[in-house]
């Protein structure tokens, strides 16, 4: 314990040093800690705007319809009596989930003077408004759950609708491939405009009641069941629970994250990005203590000589300059974790927005996530570091030579 006490006052003596020390480990730290918040942030957002998006928290499906080819519409679809079972797993797994049935179909969307091709959905309007409404917005008109008194409506996206010339409540002709190879048209109102921010979505995009889309393909099937949970961290916990009925079914559940593959290539280009980064100020932080380190074995040499002639051993007088390492390291970390939370407030209040990323159109505000457990980790970190840097600089203890250092200017 006197070693540490001797080790504090030694930093105190050369506080200006001290603090010089503490403020580079400080602001690299806060600088690698602002990173971590940030990409903790864009990885929960990312998430979240897969899932809710549409993607949901798990898919029921056969497998080849997950391995997207098909010779005709719905050669893998699921049947009523099999959606039936499953509805009934589902209630007994999870009796609060969104069970979302989907049916997938295209073809082409016509005003009577221009046609596009079109990517359209069946969906049940309730459930699918509860899993997506901070996701996809209707920037005009209403949603197909507010319409429903009309039979025959749809909602799309707001560059097919000006690429088409429509407005909210105009009528849109749909022509699609049946499940029994032939082909259907019906005529719909074009009840809301949706926007997604994605480009390629919003000019493709058509939603319609799943009745309307099974009388459409003329078909009872429907391609896949959604899940949406209210706690993404129960995904495989559910996922285990209907495995038993899946497997007697014939068909197979998918998690979100096997189904994501953007977001793993996101977290995976943001890690290695993040991980240079913090070798890089690593080493700078390294090198300030060492520096710091250094220069209070030189300037304490006649010290160092004094107390090696006392016979106190070389082993312990570098402790303490260990110790003074650990120190500046441990103030820098602590330091570091409580600006960069109050950082992380202050930025968060500004509101700052940024930029659409690449392939959007809709920008989104700046979020920092402050982590309790990556701070402790950075403040662990940086007194790990500084330990170790000191331990390194303070060889010179053990080749200064008594005689040599009482008469050191």
């Amino acid at each position: 314990m006197i070693w540490l006490e001797i080790a504090w006052r030694n930093v105190l003596r050369n506080w200006r040093r001290s603090l010089f020390t503490i403020s580079i480990a400080a602001v690299g730290t806060i600088a690698v800690l602002l990173a971590v918040g940030y990409m903790l942030s864009a990885f929960e957002a990312v998430r979240e705007s897969t899932i809710r998006g549409g993607l949901g928290h798990l898919q029921i499906a056969h497998a080849e319809e997950f391995g997207g080819y098909s010779e005709y519409p719905l050669q893998h679809g699921l049947p009523p009596n099999t959606v039936a079972a499953i509805r009934e797993a589902i209630g007994k797994a999870e009796p609060y989930a969104m069970v979302m049935p989907r049916l997938e179909f295209q073809g082409v969307a016509s005003n009577g003077e221009r046609s596009l091709i079109f990517l359209g959905e069946g969906v049940e309007p309730l459930e699918e408004r509860r899993l997506s409404q901070y996701y996809a917005q209707v920037i005009d008109g209403q949603g197909l759950e507010r319409t429903g008194d009309k039979p025959f409506r749809a909602v799309i996206g707001h560059d097919l609708a000006r690429l088409l010339g429509l407005k909210v409540g105009d009528s849109l002709a749909l022509m699609s491939p049946t499940a029994t190879s032939g082909l259907n048209a019906i005529d719909v109102e074009v009840v809301g405009l949706l926007k997604t921010g994605v480009p390629q979505v919003d000019r493709t995009r058509v939603l319609v009641p799943l009745e309307l889309a099974q009388k459409l393909i003329r078909t009872g099937k429907i391609n896949r069941l959604v899940l949406g949970l209210d706690d993404t961290g129960q995904t495989d916990a559910v996922q285990a629970r209907l495995a038993p009925v899946a497997k007697r079914l014939g068909i197979e559940s998918r998690t979100w994250t096997e189904l994501a593959v953007f977001y793993h290539q996101l977290v995976d280009l943001y890690l290695r990005q993040f991980s240079v980064l913090g070798a890089i100020i690593a080493v700078v932080v390294a090198l300030t203590f060492s520096n710091a380190v250094l220069m209070s074995v030189l300037e304490r040499s006649r010290e160092i000589g004094t107390l090696v002639s006392l016979g106190i051993g070389r082993a312990q007088i570098r402790r303490q300059f260990v110790l003074e390492g650990l120190l500046l390291g441990l103030g820098g970390g602590t330091l570091a974790a409580l600006l960069s939370w109050l950082l992380m407030l202050g930025l968060n209040a500004l509101a700052i927005q940024m930029p659409p990323p690449p392939g959007q159109t809709e920008g989104y505000p700046l979020f920092f996530l402050f982590s309790l457990p990556a701070a402790l980790a950075a403040v662990a970190g940086v007194s790990v570091l500084g330990t170790l840097s000191a331990f390194f600089a303070s060889r010179r203890v053990t080749r200064l030579d008594p005689i040599k250092a009482l008469h050191y200017a």
